[in-house]
């Protein structure tokens, strides 16, 4: 039986459609499917990766801490740089109002 109550955690669990999810357990051993709508997961890295902590706290094994494979690649601090980068060019832009939370919340 397939353990989802991690994947039940994701912001995007009621409209997800993507067969391999980051925060299924069993991820490792589940290949995206050529018709799958939604091929790569969508959402963002830094609620995955809060869930994935709460995941390993609980004793769970997530196989890349609630991340994708290739974002597990990168390292947790290249991905907050990167992320920071994005908010501090989105907070110069013309008319920006506010800039991206850094809690992971969906925007939108």
């Amino acid at each position: 039986m397939d353990d989802v109550r991690w994947m039940r955690q994701c912001p995007r669990w009621d409209r997800c459609s993507a067969n391999c999810c980051p925060l299924d357990p069993m991820a490792r051993d589940r290949k995206a499917q050529p018709d799958d709508p939604e091929r790569r997961c969508k959402s963002r890295w830094e609620a995955r990766l809060k869930i994935g902590e709460a995941a390993a706290k609980a004793g769970a094994k997530l196989p890349w801490g609630g991340l994708t494979e290739a974002e597990s690649g990168h390292g947790v601090e290249a991905l907050r740089a990167s992320a920071e980068r994005k908010r501090q060019a989105f907070s110069r832009q013309k008319g920006a109002k506010a800039p991206l939370p850094k809690d992971g919340t969906p925007v939108g």
